[in-house]
This record gives C-alpha cells, sequence and structure tokens, in this order.
C-alpha cells in the first residue's frame, strides 16, 4: 500500500501562487483543481488588468458587479488606455489601492481621476504627456504633489499628436521626485528636455529613449542628443515589441524594457559592450 505525498498548507499554497504568477495563462486551468486552490488563485486573475477600446466599457461594468472581490488586495498592475467611460475608471481606482504600476493614455481626463491616485503608493507610472500635462490645464509642477512621492520608474510617451512641449523651467517638478531612479522619454519629448533633465537629475541612474517600431526617430533624436555621447547613463532602444505587450510582460515579472536596458548597461559595465555604445536595436534580426 501506498501513502500519497502530502504538503504543509503554506507550502502548497506558495507553489500553486507561484506557478500562476510565473505562467498566467494557466490560472483558470489552477481554479479547476479544488476549493481551497480556488480561493488562493482567485485574487490572481485581477492582478494584472488590462483596460483598452474596444471592450473597456464591458470589462468595467464586470469589475463594478463583483463588489466582493478585494482588488485592493489583489490589483497590482492596471493599464488603462482608450476608454469611454472615464467616471467609471475613476471610480476603479479608488477601489484599487494596492496598486504599484498605472499605465494610462486616456483622451477625456478630469480632475477626478488624477485625484483618485491619492490612494495609490506608485512605483511605476507610465502617461500620455499631452492629456496629462495639458487637457487639464496642469503644469510639471503637479509631479510636486504627494500622490508621486513613491515613484521610482516614469515613463513619458506620447500617443496623441502633439508640436509642442513646455521648457525646462515649466518642468523643474520632475526633481521634487525624491525616490525617482528611472526615466523613459519618448524621442519627440527627449528631443525638448532631455539635456537639461539628465543634469538636473544625478540620483536617477537610467534614462531610456523608446521608440516603438519606429527606430527612424533616432535619426532626428540623435541629432538634438549628443547628451548620450557624454552621459553613461542615457539608453537609446528602437523595439519592435509594442508597449501593451511590453507592459504586461513587465508586470507578470517578465523582461520589460526597463530590464533590458538594465542588462544593457550592465553589460557595459562588465566590458562586454564598447563604451560608445548607446543604442539598443531590437529591430534587427539575429542572425
Amino acid at each position: 500500500m501506498t501513502t500519497q505525498a502530502t504538503f504543509p498548507p503554506e507550502l502548497e499554497r506558495e507553489i500553486f501562487e507561484t506557478t500562476a504568477i510565473c505562467y498566467p495563462d494557466v490560472i483558470l486551468t489552477l481554479l479547476l483543481v479544488c476549493r481551497r486552490v480556488h480561493v488562493w488563485i482567485s485574487p490572481l486573475l485581477y492582478r494584472v488588468l488590462i483596460i483598452t477600446a474596444p471592450r473597456s466599457t464591458e470589462v468595467l461594468a464586470a469589475l463594478e458587479s463583483k463588489p466582493e472581490i478585494a482588488l485592493d488586495d489583489a490589483v497590482r498592475h492596471i493599464f488603462l488606455h482608450d476608454i469611454s467611460r472615464i467616471e467609471d475608471s475613476a471610480t476603479l481606482l479608488t477601489r484599487c489601492t494596492g496598486v504599484r504600476s498605472l499605465s494610462f493614455g486616456v483622451a477625456n481626463l478630469t480632475p477626478e481621476f488624477l485625484h483618485s491616485l491619492r490612494l495609490m503608493h506608485l512605483r511605476k507610472l507610465c502617461i500620455d504627456v499631452p492629456y496629462f500635462a495639458y487637457r487639464l490645464g496642469w503644469s510639471w509642477n503637479a509631479f510636486r504633489h504627494t500622490n508621486f512621492s513613491s515613484l521610482t520608474h516614469l515613463a513619458m510617451f506620447q500617443e496623441s499628436v502633439w508640436n509642442e512641449y513646455p521648457d525646462w523651467s515649466e518642468l523643474d517638478g520632475l526633481d521634487s521626485l525624491s525616490s525617482l531612479t528611472h526615466l523613459a522619454l519618448c524621442p519627440a519629448l527627449a528631443n525638448w528636455i532631455l539635456h537639461p533633465v539628465v543634469k538636473a537629475l544625478p540620483r536617477v541612474v537610467l534614462f531610456v529613449v523608446c521608440a516603438w517600431n519606429r527606430p527612424k526617430e533616432f535619426t532626428f533624436a540623435r541629432y538634438r542628443l549628443s547628451v548620450v555621447e557624454q552621459d553613461p547613463r542615457v539608453v537609446l532602444m528602437a523595439m519592435t515589441r509594442q508597449h501593451e505587450e511590453d507592459w504586461k510582460r513587465g508586470s507578470w515579472g517578465g523582461d520589460d524594457f526597463w530590464v533590458r536596458a538594465e542588462m544593457f548597461l550592465a553589460r557595459k559595465r562588465a566590458g562586454d559592450v564598447e563604451a560608445t555604445c548607446h543604442l539598443i536595436d531590437e529591430t534587427v534580426e539575429s542572425i
């Protein structure tokens, strides 16, 4: 007669939760194992929320219909882009106080939406610069708000058409981000502010200028980004992976652009990459 091996409940739970986090595609299957595993794993269904058009309305309504779910404990990452019901998203954010990573690009932002961030302790934030700064009539001094005091990673991009950017005198609020160590910019924005930002933020260990599927942007970007040849913290990245895909990968513990840029700098420090090389070109196929 053989006896079936059993694990202590704490270890069993850790095994299932680790499996779910490392392989999120199997979460639905794990929910069917047994009742106790269902209880352990269910919150991980909401660990990473991606809310985008055209199904944003349905997703938000579904979440609102489940008040029994402790979203403040379950949700850690939210990707919120191109949604139609901004009021519902603000309500959702007030329930997700445990969020540590937020990416949003929303056309009809309201002050209430941004005020909902006050309950969070964000570590990573990705924003669409024109809407964030201008649709609300905000100045860059908004970064002095305590909402952003815990930020370590800030990415500022341009999803909408915008041809004007403020000068550094309007961006000096960035230096109030005392926890900031990583800053990413799109090439168009970097052309305007990278020089003064690099000088003003000595605590930042990594500056990344990112272009998704548009490597030619670096042709004009490098013309005004000679700072990359002087500061080893600056990395240029031409990527094929789309923003949403890259963000999702990082949220589940994978190698997002932050991780890949850090690895690139580590290789430079180790002498495996030429000191004069600043470009990670992921658009070039490996032979």
